[in-house]
């Protein structure tokens, strides 16, 4: 479903959706319109322990990635295979990473999956090689792609799991 919506207000509504669901949960959060490489947004408690959060918003379709910044992958340009070989390393791997999902309105509400990058790892580990698996580690289209999606029904596990923020809150006060 298309809104009309370019990818710059998507992201925008996405942060500022967070922030109000953070606000709600009772922290302060601000957002960083793209202005900090590596997160979107930054959640405060009442002690002033801070943790960054990474923004994704999906305006009705899959997030998009490379899966080789991500996971280690070997390919073998004459077969054209693609070989998951393990995990790269993440520069923060507990960053905390909330997707949404906008719903448009008051029948699809908005969607909230919160977890951390390890997690966010583990899930385009999973979505790739499954995909890989089917096709015989051979991506029909263009097999060099290390493209790949992670849907909405990947996310599940995730959808409203606020706890992680504040666990990670506590973690940082210790």
């Amino acid at each position: 479903m298309s809104t009309g919506l370019g990818n710059k207000l998507v992201g925008q509504i996405g942060e500022f959706l967070v922030c109000a669901e953070l606000g709600r949960r009772g922290l302060v959060a601000t957002p960083f319109s793209g202005n900090v490489p590596l997160y979107d947004v930054v959640a405060t408690n009442d002690q002033a322990v801070s943790v960054p959060i990474q923004v994704k918003t999906n305006n009705g379709g899959d997030w998009q990635f490379n899966a080789g910044r991500y996971l280690e992958i070997d390919f073998d340009p004459d077969s054209g295979v693609q070989t998951v070989k393990g995990h790269t390393q993440l520069p923060l791997p507990r960053l905390i990473h909330v997707f949404v999902w906008l719903g448009h309105s008051k029948e699809k509400a908005d969607r909230f999956f919160v977890f951390t990058a390890t997690d966010l790892q583990r899930c385009i580990e999973r979505g790739h090689t499954n995909f890989l698996r089917k096709h015989d580690g051979r991506r029909p289209r263009k097999p060099e792609s290390f493209h790949t999606a992670v849907r909405t029904q990947d996310l599940e596990e995730y959808e409203g799991n606020w706890a992680v923020v504040h666990k990670q809150l506590r973690r940082q006060g210790s």
